[in-house]
């Protein structure tokens, strides 16, 4: 805070500040003199009036117990007179240190040209003639003289003068100093000068230390108009700042006289001399007594400690977890302040490394400090037991000038040895209630990226969503159209393997393996959203927390509507909208997420490879942000055939557990190790011993739980440092996988010569990172606010990070921006949206820790900007899709068989009526448009694309092979070759021999159903061609030489099966031309009917020529 300082701290500035309030109060012409009588005795200036009243005052402030009060005034109004002269209520007076600077040489010499001016010159009579106060600047003209023509006190001139003695021992030294406020009391009878130095502190220092300097320097300080000199006031300055240290050091010590007794003016509740009558106050010695009520401190002062927090209670600390809590103090001090422990925490409690001790520095432009001293706990033993220890804290200073202490740089206690209680309870990790609304309304059937619809992303997203929840969480999940349905109430989730029966692991995976989230119908969010609040209030007793997390893929159409959730829910809320802002319910989504302590995440376009993963990824972080876990790292890769990538993720000694996961499409085909800070290997086959590591392998993820710190025999700790994450990509495991998996084979097919991955490593840590997104509207040119904070045991990072934002535009061009530090550990950045579009912002946070470990921490959120001009054109189609869709609903239940059995039919047809071209209609009108309707859709994806084997992804000829057998079988009989429902499959020898009919005449049999359009919803039709039946050929078998030399001729057969392909897209066109419905595409239309006799004859005839060709 401010305060009184000593000149050997003034700046420049400072410096020139106060000279310039010393000048200004001197001008008669902006300040005049505003007392009579002092006007009488030639005042002109406001200035003036204060040398009048000191040389008036006499004996009513000297020689008396008012010395100290009376100057102590004096000093506080002329003070305030400066700073209003100088426009800066800041502005102090501060103190000449004569005990030290004593010499031009010494720090603090207030004797300069540029500030008080030099020593008078002894050859023209003692007058100033340097710095701002010398008579030549023509701006202090002397105007308040005693006459007196004779020295010593000479005062019968109009120019500042001094005579300084040239010998410094003059000037009060500081042992003298201190044997002055040894003395006690404060006065004593008769209240004079005759009394004892050894009997009255007043006496002792008015004598023996302040009259000295006055005669030491001489000239116009010697006479009771001593104030023309403004070294008067840097020298009562210092004068009072050592009669606040007396009255800090005896603080039962009052001042004296404050009986009846005592001469007037100078009793405790007299009112002193002069201020009544000049200034129109009465003021009293008891109303100085206090400086810092006047509005004042000193550098010496003692500081002013409080203890805010005489207890501290952890509260529930969950197992493994290490907390830090503050013991907080409140500070004034102009002074360098230390705090310590004297007695140090037992059993889980203990001091941190931030220190046992802290010192505190003044800061100027602060009333209060508020620090703190660090203690911790750490979670272990028996739980739900409160454990309490206790710590000893203590304040001091050092005590440079010895006035307290009696030596020079001794410490001197100002905050005695106070007792702080600690307290904490162990309990097991926080359980979690998770309520899943999940949209399942006709465009989730849409295309997502590659061959993946939106219904199948969510489902591989919710599957590793419950493969990494705790076996003590739970989960429920509510499905929403125009309808909602609760799938399943909350349902503990039970070990990640194996599965518990009936567990929520066990439902949700039967519900995403289902038709449960099959497309169908309309959009009512808000009925989700209010079905699944529901749920959790219904199962979340016996859980911690509970959360709310929403998908959805489009606008909602059918109440209950988003805002009628509002103001109802009380766990915390997430969304995720596939899609932009413009076709997602974005701002009702922002509000219910952002007023639950959660927020809203788009996706935008996922059609790039790198993006598939990224519905994936949002439900991983959206977890992570329910159960209190952060993201280390996030980064995507691809995998080659005999590649090995690693990707290292730091680890520090805040972190308590961690995930290592991989998401790909294809996860078992991937080698998944780790390796440690020590150079250990872990994986899937590690002993037994490492009890800390949990490994799960899924379809589309696999993951390490590791618990930390890691202890692998003999003598290896592993928890801090950089660790490994290792991806190895093993034809032979392809090879295995290939006889099992459909969709890997489809996969290969398709001329993919990588295998895609993302690695996340999630941690429950002591270190997190937090993110928010300010977005004033969706329009473009938006600003968004980027607001970062990082915590380190509970308590904002004692250490600096670098933040950034990796900006990924709608264009999926990039920018990054550094957040700027605005705050103890927060960090702020600003981006402005200028385009239509889905705005990522990821974030990520470098540094150290407190204990100067390398971390990074990383959080993704979204911003949407979309054209409002068009909302209300949206709302409109987005209703009208919405009607025709109930409408087809409608239509189909009318065609069921329940409604037009054989009678019905029979007395339509009678009456005229032909149902089937009705149907017709119906499907013109309904399927055309891509509504799903339920039952079993035809996934065109599932055909096994003929094209070139690429060899860099497959390795060598086997894999080829195998997928030429895959192929084969499934053209023939699709359960001839064996996936997960035939467990032995047709060995390759007996699918690829050259004289083998059936790979001949095998062909595909999806060629003719209709893909409807690009969103790929598909409807069963059962317009398939007829295929013939496998023929158990018996091949002799084929030498290893005669596989390298022929390789069974794949690549011929492979080229020969797409002429065959495009022979047959051939046929159907001109067939299609011929009756004018020509598509372009290669795929008729739902209703038309394709002659199969003459497409047979066709095909048998082109099958004979190339038959003879290849042969």
């Amino acid at each position: 805070m401010k305060h009184r300082k000593n000149v050997k701290d003034l700046t420049p500035s400072e410096i020139t500040a106060l000279v310039n309030a010393f000048l200004a109060l001197k001008n008669s012409a902006t300040h005049p003199s505003t007392l009579a009588d002092a006007q009488a005795d030639g005042a002109l200036s406001r200035y003036d009036d204060y040398v009048w009243m000191h040389m008036v005052v006499g004996n009513g402030a000297h020689k008396g117990p008012a010395f100290f009060p009376w100057h102590r005034e004096l000093l506080k109004r002329l003070e305030q007179e400066l700073q209003a002269a100088a426009g800066d209520s800041d502005l102090k007076l501060p103190y000449w240190d004569w005990e030290r600077a004593r010499l031009a040489s010494d720090p603090g010499w207030p004797f300069t040209i540029a500030f008080l001016g030099e020593d008078g010159n002894d050859a023209d009579d003692d007058k100033v003639t340097t710095g701002p106060f010398a008579f030549a600047n023509g701006d202090w003209t002397l105007n308040v003289i005693t006459g007196n023509a004779v020295e010593p006190g000479k005062d019968n001139v109009n120019y500042l003068r001094r005579r300084m003695n040239e010998d410094p021992s003059y000037l009060p030294s500081p042992s003298q100093t201190r044997n002055s406020l040894n003395v006690t009391p404060y006065d004593g009878s008769p209240w004079d000068n005759t009394v004892p130095n050894n009997s009255s502190f007043r006496k002792y220092y008015e004598t023996v230390i302040h009259d000295p300097v006055h005669v030491w320097v001489g000239g116009c300080m010697r006479p009771m108009t001593s104030p023309n000199d403004p070294v008067f006031w840097l020298h009562h300055c210092n004068v009072d700042r050592h009669w606040a240290v007396w009255q800090q050091r005896y603080p039962a010590q009052g001042y004296l006289p404050s009986g009846m007794s005592g001469p007037a003016g100078h009793k405790l509740n007299d009112n002193m001399a002069t201020f009544t009558q000049y200034f129109g106050v009465n003021v009293k010695p008891a109303d100085t007594l206090n400086h810092h009520a006047l509005g004042y401190w000193y550098d010496t002062d003692l500081p002013e400690i409080t203890l805010e927090t005489p207890s501290i209670n952890f509260g529930d600390v969950s197992t493994g977890l290490t907390q830090y809590r503050a013991i907080r103090f409140k500070i004034r001090t102009c002074r360098e302040t230390r705090l310590r422990f004297t007695t140090l925490p037992s059993g889980n409690f203990d001091t941190t490394i931030l220190g046992t001790s802290i010192t505190v520095s003044p800061v100027e432009s602060e009333e209060f400090l508020y620090v703190n001293l660090w203690v911790q706990f750490t979670s272990a033993g028996a739980l739900n037991v409160q454990q309490v220890s206790s710590v000893t804290v203590q304040g001091y200073i050092i005590d440079n000038e010895g006035y307290y202490s009696g030596v020079e740089g001794n410490e001197y206690i100002v905050f005695q040895n106070t007792v702080v209680n600690l307290s904490a309870r162990p309990v097991a990790d926080l359980t979690y209630a998770i309520g899943l609304a999940l949209d399942r309304s006709g465009s989730m059937a849409s295309t997502a990226f590659g061959t993946s619809t939106r219904a199948q992303v969510l489902k591989d997203a919710v599957s590793t969503f419950s493969n990494l929840m705790g076996p003590a969480d739970g989960i429920g999940i509510v499905r929403y159209d125009h309808e909602v349905n609760r799938l399943f109430d909350i349902t503990a989730m039970g070990p990640v393997m194996p599965v518990t029966p009936n567990s929520g692991r066990d439902r949700t995976n039967q519900t995403v393996s289902g038709n449960s989230l099959d497309p169908r119908g309309a959009t009512s969010i808000g009925g989700g959203i209010i079905e699944a609040r529901d749920m959790i209030n219904d199962g979340a007793a016996g859980y911690n927390r509970s959360a709310l997390v929403v998908l959805t893929d489009g606008l909602e159409n059918t109440p209950p509507m988003i805002d009628d959730a509002a103001g109802s829910i009380n766990s915390k809320t997430f969304a995720i909208g596939i899609g932009s802002s413009s076709t997602v319910s974005t701002d009702a989504l922002k509000k219910i997420t952002s007023n639950n302590e959660g927020y809203l995440l788009l996706t935008g376009n996922l059609s790039s490879t790198e993006r598939q993963f990224l519905v994936t990824k949002y439900f991983i972080q959206i977890l992570a942000d329910i159960t209190n876990n952060s993201i280390i790292k996030d980064p995507y890769g691809e995998l080659m055939i005999g590649s090995e990538q690693k990707i290292p993720f730091k680890v520090t000694e805040a972190d308590v557990r961690f995930e290592a996961i991989v998401l790909s499409p294809f996860a078992r085909l991937i080698d998944f190790s780790l390796e440690t800070p020590s150079g250990n290997i872990i994986d899937s086959n590690s002993p037994a011993f490492l009890s800390a590591v949990s490994f799960y392998m899924n379809e589309k993820d696999a993951f390490y739980s590791v618990k930390l710190p890691l202890l692998i025999p003999p003598s290896s700790e592993n928890h801090k440092g950089t660790w490994q994450a290792i991806f190895r990509l093993d034809q032979n495991k392809i090879k295995a996988v290939l006889r099992e998996n459909k969709e890997l084979a489809i996969f290969l097919r398709r001329g993919n010569r990588t295998l895609p991955y993302s690695f996340l490593s999630k941690v429950y840590s002591n270190l997190n990172l937090n993110v928010a997104l300010t977005q004033k509207n969706s329009e473009p040119g938006s600003e968004i606010i980027i607001t970062a904070s990082l915590t380190e045991y509970g308590i904002p990072m004692q250490t600096l990070a670098a933040v950034r934002a990796e900006i990924t535009k709608p264009d999926l061009s990039t920018s990054v921006i550094n957040l700027k530090q605005s705050d103890e550990a927060e960090y702020v950045g600003k981006f402005t949206c200028k385009n239509i579009g889905v705005y990522s912002f990821r974030i990520i946070a470098e540094g150290y820790t407190i204990y100067q470990t390398p971390f990074t921490r990383e959080k993704t959120l979204t911003a949407g900007i979309s054209d409002t001009s068009g909302s209300e054109i949206s709302l409109l189609l987005n209703y009208l899709r919405s009607r025709d869709e109930k409408l087809c609903h409608l239509l189909k239940c009318i065609f069921s068989d329940k409604i037009i059995n054989p009678e019905v039919l029979r007395f339509l047809k009678e009456k005229g009526i032909d149902i089937e071209n009705l149907k017709k209609c119906f499907d013109q009108f309904c399927l055309k448009r891509n509504y799903n309707l339920g039952g079993e859709s035809t996934d065109s994806d599932n055909q096994l694309s003929i094209g070139k084997v690429i060899p860099d992804i497959l390795g060598n000829a086997e894999i080829s092979l195998l997928l030429d057998a895959i192929e084969l079988g499934r053209k023939n009989d699709k359960n001839q070759f064996g996936f997960a429902n035939q467990p032995e499959p047709i060995p390759v020898e007996d699918c690829c021999c050259e004289d083998d009919e059936s790979y001949e005449h095998g062909h595909e049999k999806d060629k003719d159903e209709d893909s409807h359009g690009p969103s790929g919803e598909g409807h069963s039709h059962n317009q398939e061609h007829q295929h013939k039946e496998h023929h158990d050929v018996n091949c002799p078998k084929i030498t290893k030489e005669e596989r390298d030399a022929h390789k069974f001729h794949v690549f011929e057969v492979v080229e020969e099966e797409i002429e065959k392909a495009k022979e047959h897209d051939r046929m159907l066109e001109e067939k299609r031309k011929k009756r004018g419905q020509s598509t372009g595409h290669g795929h008729h239309d739902v209703f038309e009917i394709s002659d199969e006799e003459e497409m047979k004859k066709a095909h048998e005839e082109n099958e004979k020529k190339k038959k003879s060709k290849h042969r």
